[in-house]
């Protein structure tokens, strides 16, 4: 890199890394000059050696999907999986380092979120345990690591591990002290920290064997001993009154637990007193972190997008909802945003919150069904309980957003034999309930809208179709986006590709990587090159996800 040049942000350095390497067979001796000395710079601020850089620039090309397998590392650099597997030491100490996660249960792995945000932010991501000031920032570090388990983004060692590290760093403050002076044996001190974190953060107050399998998984001897113990009373979580039985009518259940009130009074008490009076929902988006975008939309769905903001305005929310409840009707508005991918229905739903004054909680439709039988119910029972919650607490109702739900609001399989479409119909049975009885705002969408439930149409009081823009649309969209475009250029790809926003979008940014790498705009044949690759490559697994 020539001095007089300006460094390379971290991601236009992988960019940079990606293109050029691909295909490398992951060999050095394969890789153009140029691209290692970028290797080498992007190793040095990261202190990696050049294979992990590699690596991890691999990795965090497939930053956007769920989970990273090795055959995709492979795919990328066109070389044997084995190969991949050769390097595994280098794989581990990127683990060791948390720029990536290994999910053993299904052998990928992950790109924590954080990692993500600190290379966007061109900074690089030290993984580090804080010492906490008080009790709500030490929940605030232990939800993040629970939650992380929860979702297997994280292997039940490397929890354990990583919990113990929490609160022996912490161990100067009540809760810590308190914790360490039961003397309670690992499997169950992690787990009374669990549920304390259930009860805090998730305001979950129903302890069962679901949440001892998410916490452990899949290690079944843990499971038992710790189930058989708490069920017969020969655990010290219940011997010292940690955790009691829960109560159904009446009648004291040993499969189920909560916090005890010696816990509340005690470990707990200023985090409970806390909650009573500023209850915390961290599922919640607040309306004011999101980023204004200026949205382009087709004549018909601007007119229904428009009636919908007005409508979901809180005077306006408010006195309709009266309205209806004096009539007898359902004070819930449920609605479906439904069409191709890419026309900005996700978008829609932001900025409509963002004019609103309406926080948003958002919910992950892959962090809903488990393969343990009873638990995806409760996960969507849970859903709806804390957006309850949040509602009540909230003097502007919140929006509860399911983003692509295509794969909980299709048709209903008649007759259900199997165990996957069992549980697919009630959590479908679930979403109707809940609908019915909704009293706040829920807004759902589906690129395909053809095979949803007859049900839940009914259940949808607004329905709005986003198509692809017309060419008017278009221009106006090539226009935000591209502002040094002349009209002329900006009219000729409008009209020639029919692109959606976010394909656009995507045009957009790489546009942009040209212009930081060269410090040029690109001229009219690099777009319609771009335009063109991003025709060929619409179903194409290889870009970098942000």
């Amino acid at each position: 890199m020539k001095s007089n040049e300006r460094p390379l942000t971290i991601i236009a350095a992988i960019d940079r890394i990606i293109e050029g390497a691909k295909d490398c067979e992951l060999k050095m001796s394969k890789i153009k000059p140029s691209i290692k000395k970028t290797i080498s710079y992007l190793g040095e601020r990261l202190a990696l050696t050049p294979m992990q850089t590699l690596l991890l620039s691999a990795f965090i090309n497939y930053g956007d999907e769920s989970y990273v397998e090795i055959r995709e590392l492979a795919s990328l650099f066109n070389c044997p999986r084995i190969r991949v597997i050769s390097y595994q030491s280098d794989i581990d100490e990127l683990c060791r380092r948390k720029l990536i996660r290994y999910r053993e249960s299904d052998n990928d792995y992950v790109i924590p979120r954080a990692v993500i945000r600190a290379f966007s932010n061109d900074e690089p991501y030290n993984a580090q345990i804080n010492r906490c000031e008080n009790e709500d920032a030490l929940f605030d570090q232990i939800a993040t690591l629970c939650e992380e388990r929860r979702n297997s983004h994280i292997s039940y060692s490397d929890y354990c591990e990583e919990m113990e590290m929490i609160l022996t760093t912490n161990n100067h403050l009540e809760f810590v002290k308190l914790l360490n002076k039961e003397e309670l044996d690992p499997l169950d001190k992690l787990f009374f920290v669990w549920c304390c974190n259930m009860l805090i953060n998730e305001d979950d107050t129903d302890i069962c064997e679901i949440d001892m399998r998410r916490m452990i998984g899949n290690k079944r001897g843990l499971i038992r001993r710790l189930r058989e113990s708490l069920m017969t009373g020969a655990n010290a979580l219940i011997e010292n009154n940690l955790l009691s039985y829960s109560f159904n009518d009446g009648l004291s259940s040993r499969e189920s637990f909560v916090i005890s009130d010696k816990s509340k009074k005690t470990l707990l008490k200023s985090l409970i007193v806390a909650s009573s009076t500023a209850p915390r929902c961290k599922d919640l988006l607040p309306y004011t972190k999101i980023t204004a975008k200026e949205l382009f939309y087709n004549a018909s769905e601007r007119q229904a997008i428009d009636r919908l903001e007005s409508l979901l305005r809180p005077e306006n929310f408010k006195l309709v909802c009266e309205r209806l409840s004096n009539q007898g009707m359902r004070r819930g508005f449920a609605c479906l945003f439904y069409g191709a991918p890419g026309t900005g229905k996700t978008e829609t739903v932001l900025q409509l919150a963002r004019r609103c004054g309406r926080d948003i909680m958002q919910v992950n439709i892959s962090t809903i069904k488990s393969k343990w039988v009873g638990e995806s119910e409760k996960n969507i029972k849970e859903i709806f309980d804390r957006y309850r919650t949040a509602v009540e607490h909230s003097e502007v109702a919140p929006i509860l957003l399911f983003n692509e739900a295509d794969a909980i609001i299709s048709q209903r399989m008649n007759n259900a034999q199997r165990s996957v479409d069992k549980m697919d119909n009630a959590i479908q049975n679930i979403i109707l309930e809940e609908i019915e009885k909704l009293d706040g705002i829920l807004i759902a969408t589906t690129n395909l809208a053809g095979n949803m439930d007859s049900a839940f149409e009914r259940r949808f009081i607004y329905k709005i179709e986003f198509k692809k823009p017309t060419v008017e649309a278009k221009c106006s969209i090539w226009k935000s986006m591209i502002p040094s475009l002349d009209e002329s250029v900006v009219n000729m790809v409008a009209q020639k590709y029919d692109f959606s926003g976010g394909e656009i979008e995507n045009i957009a940014r790489k546009y942009s990587v040209e212009y930081v790498l060269t410090g040029k705009h690109a001229d009219i044949e690099t777009l319609t090159d771009i335009c063109d690759n991003e025709q060929l490559n619409k179903n194409k697994h290889i870009r970098i996800g942000f």
